[in-house]
C-alpha cells in the first residue's frame, strides 16, 4: 500500500524565449514566441515546454533557417523554492533561398514542368512550397512518382538548388466494359486516353458507347495553360445516334471549355454548338442551339 503526498507543484517564474538573427523579423517565428505554451505562473510541465521548443525548431526548418541552433536551452529548477525558469535562445543564422530548380529527363518540356512550381529562384525557402510542388506534379496525371530533394550541401551564397526526380505514367490507357440493360440490350464501352501527346503536355481522350438503340462517341483534346494543374483549355466533341421504335435521332455537339480555380472554387466556362436531327412524329426536323455555360 502506497500513500503519496505530491506536495505543492513547481511553478514557472520566468520564461525567456528569444530568437536571434534573421528569424527575429519573421512574423511566423514571432507568433510562436508569443504563443509559447508555458507562461509565468503555470505549473511546470515538461511536455508543454518540449512542444514549444520543438515548434520553434520545426518552424525554423520550414522557413529555410537550416543553420538554426539553440545557444541556450535550459529549464532551471529550484526545488527548495519550488520555482523554475525557462531560458530558450535560438540563433537562426541566415535564411536560405531557392536556387536552380532542375528536373530529371522526361518527354515533357522543362518549361512546362517549371510552371508547376509556386516559387521562383531567389525566393526565401519554404518547405510548404516544396510539398505543394510535389502534390501538383502527382495530381497532374503525368507522373507516377515525384521525389523532390533540396540540396543543402550544394548551396552557394545561401541559394540552395532543388532536384526533382520524375517517373512518367504509361502514355496510353485503354478501358473496356460491357453489360446488358432491359432498355438497351447488350452494350459495349471502349475508352482510350493519351496522357501526353507531345512535350507541351497536351492530352487526348475518346470513348465510345455502343448498344442496339444508342451509339455515342465522345472526344476531348486538352491543353494545359499557365498553371498546368488548375488551368486548362479543352476542345470537346460528341456524336450520338439513337434508333428506337418511336423514331431516329442524330446529335452532333462541339465546343470549347476553360477550367480554372477562382475564389477557392472550380470554375468552368464553356460554349457549345449543338445540332440535333430527328424524325419523331412530325417528320424530319433539325434544331440548332448555341449553349453558353458557367459552372462553379
Amino acid at each position: 500500500e502506497y500513500r503519496i503526498d505530491p506536495g505543492r507543484p513547481v511553478r514557472v517564474e520566468r520564461v525567456d524565449v528569444r530568437r536571434v538573427g534573421e528569424a527575429g523579423q519573421e512574423p511566423g517565428m514571432r507568433a510562436l514566441v508569443e504563443r509559447f505554451p508555458v507562461r509565468p505562473g503555470d505549473v511546470l510541465e515538461h511536455r508543454q515546454y518540449e512542444k514549444g521548443r520543438d515548434a520553434l525548431q520545426d518552424q525554423a526548418a520550414e522557413m529555410g533557417f537550416f543553420d538554426a541552433r539553440f545557444t541556450t536551452r535550459e529549464v532551471r529548477v529550484d526545488v527548495k523554492d519550488q520555482r523554475a525558469d525557462i531560458v530558450l535562445h535560438l540563433a537562426s543564422g541566415r535564411r536560405y533561398r531557392f536556387g536552380e530548380l532542375s528536373f530529371s529527363q522526361t518527354p515533357l518540356d522543362p518549361e512546362l514542368l517549371r510552371r508547376f512550381a509556386r516559387f521562383s529562384p531567389d525566393e526565401p525557402y519554404r518547405a510548404s512550397a516544396v510539398l505543394a510542388l510535389q502534390k501538383s506534379l502527382l495530381n497532374s496525371g503525368y507522373f507516377a512518382r515525384a521525389d523532390i530533394a533540396p540540396r543543402l550541401e550544394q548551396a552557394r551564397d545561401g541559394r540552395m538548388p532543388v532536384d526533382v526526380a520524375l517517373d512518367m505514367v504509361p502514355r496510353n490507357r485503354i478501358d473496356l466494359g460491357g453489360g446488358y440493360g432491359t432498355d438497351t440490350g447488350p452494350r459495349l464501352s471502349v475508352g482510350y486516353r493519351n496522357r501526353y501527346l507531345n512535350s507541351l503536355g497536351h492530352t487526348f481522350q475518346a470513348s465510345a458507347k455502343l448498344s442496339l438503340i444508342w451509339n455515342q462517341l465522345d472526344a476531348i483534346y486538352a491543353i494545359p495553360l499557365n498553371d498546368p494543374e488548375k488551368d486548362q483549355l479543352a476542345l470537346t466533341s460528341k456524336l450520338g445516334l439513337e434508333d428506337t421504335v418511336a423514331g431516329r435521332a442524330k446529335v452532333i455537339r462541339g465546343g470549347i471549355r476553360h477550367g480554372t480555380t477562382r475564389w477557392d472554387l472550380r470554375e468552368i466556362l464553356s460554349l457549345d454548338y449543338l445540332r440535333e436531327t430527328f424524325n419523331i412524329g412530325l417528320g424530319n426536323q433539325t434544331t440548332d442551339l448555341l449553349i453558353p455555360s458557367v459552372n462553379y
